[in-house]
């Protein structure tokens, strides 16, 4: 049996990747043991608190580590995804200033899970860039 993957993402590196995001103290502590589930359920968990507390924010400043050439494609979308990235014509990370969650839900059949699941895959894919201010 294999074990389960860990990834690297400290505590030091939450503010940058994250930086309108407060973590509770316990999910602080337990930042570079996670494994890929518990990551996903993490995304989940920041999607969440998005679409409660930053519905204006530009999405772009909600996942500052994504370089702003980084291609949304490349995160293999569903198909339903994938076509309100197109409908908003947002291709890559750039893109992402365009646009908040208002508009996300404003659009026609884009529900709160639809946009929720967005928000998770970008959390995600966040937390595999290293912070811009740290880069040389």
């Amino acid at each position: 049996m294999n074990p389960t993957p860990q990834h690297d993402l400290d505590a030091s590196r939450w503010a940058s990747t994250f930086p309108w995001l407060e973590l509770a103290p316990e999910e602080r502590e337990t930042l570079d043991r996670l494994s890929d589930p518990e990551l996903d359920q993490l995304a989940f968990s920041i999607a969440r608190r998005a679409l409660e507390n930053e519905t204006d924010t530009p999405l772009d400043e909600l996942f500052p580590t994504l370089p702003p050439s980084f291609e949304l494609e490349s995160l293999a979308w569903p198909s339903r995804h994938r076509n309100v990235l197109r409908r908003h014509q947002l291709a890559t990370a750039a893109d992402l200033a365009t646009i908040t969650i208002v508009h996300l839900l404003d659009t026609r059949a884009v529900s709160t899970l639809i946009t929720e699941a967005i928000l998770a895959r970008l959390a995600r894919a966040a937390m595999h860039h290293n912070p811009r201010s740290l880069r040389p």
